[in-house]
């Protein structure tokens, strides 16, 4: 994993050098969470989802993070206008498609930013993938994919959305459509607190914004969150120390480290 070694360390090195501004519209419930994430690997959080600074807010950044989370119409409209701005500046978007087989509103919103083209990283679970990809619950070959097949699920949707998906969960998957790579890090205890997945879009945001290849920003990012994880879990007493342990770990993060204990491959 010597090369893998090398791009985490880069990644992890420009991160807190460059200290990028990455720019959430994000879940009211987790946005404190997911900004002391984002200050803990060395970038610089700002959340703004006002509409009518839109166009000032988003591009003075160097990543956008979109969570549906806690989706509202005002909050929509921010989306797709930072979106928008973001896709046409260049600058990374991340989507995190939160509860998109919940509701008309979430998926018709995640899919009209799809629609822009500008989606660097898509990252979600495997039922928001099923959504993402309108499939029920039969069929043969991506039809039947689920959680115990994610990497069916992420070639998919790197196909249709033309970006690099991540599909999380006991194992995730990412691929550009093209690469694949499985990841097996984590602890249960993640499933414990809130926000681990939203703290993890922000992580993606930070290594977007700096990575060359947005495949390995969306690895560095599920790997640093779950080798952190497993660390905090073995000096915590229990969710609440979990989490203050997880923070002291992201804070620690080594590329080394992250290479020498990530489990998973790549093809």
């Amino acid at each position: 994993m010597d090369s893998l070694r090398a791009v985490f360390t880069d990644i992890g090195k420009a991160i807190r050098s460059r200290r990028p501004l990455v720019h959430h519209i994000t879940n009211y419930v987790t946005a404190g969470f997911c900004a002391d994430a984002a200050l803990a690997i060395g970038a610089s959080p700002m959340m703004a989802d006002e509409p009518a600074e839109m166009a000032e807010i988003a591009p003075q950044a160097d990543a956008l993070v979109c969570n549906l989370g806690t989706i509202h119409l005002a909050q929509r409209d921010a989306l797709l206008a930072a979106a928008s701005l973001a896709g046409r500046r260049g600058i990374p978007v991340i989507l995190d498609p939160v509860g998109v087989m919940s509701s008309s509103l979430r998926l018709e919103t995640a899919k009209a930013i799809l629609a822009l083209s500008c989606v660097t990283i898509l990252k979600g679970n495997a039922a928001e993938s099923r959504a993402l990809l309108s499939l029920d619950g039969g069929g043969r070959g991506v039809d039947s994919a689920s959680e115990e097949h994610p990497e069916v699920l992420a070639r998919a949707l790197a196909a249709r959305y033309h970006c690099v998906a991540a599909v999380t969960g006991a194992v995730d998957a990412v691929s550009d459509g093209t690469r694949l790579a499985r990841a097996a890090n984590g602890t249960p205890y993640l499933s414990r607190i809130t926000g681990s997945g939203c703290m993890t879009g922000s992580l993606m945001g930070a290594a977007a914004a700096v990575a060359e290849d947005p495949f390995y920003a969306a690895l560095w990012a599920l790997t640093c969150m779950n080798v952190s994880a497993e660390e905090a879990e073995r000096i915590s007493r229990g969710p609440g120390t979990f989490r203050a342990c997880l923070m002291d770990a992201l804070g620690r993060h080594d590329g080394s480290l992250l290479a020498d204990r990530f489990r998973g491959s790549l093809e």
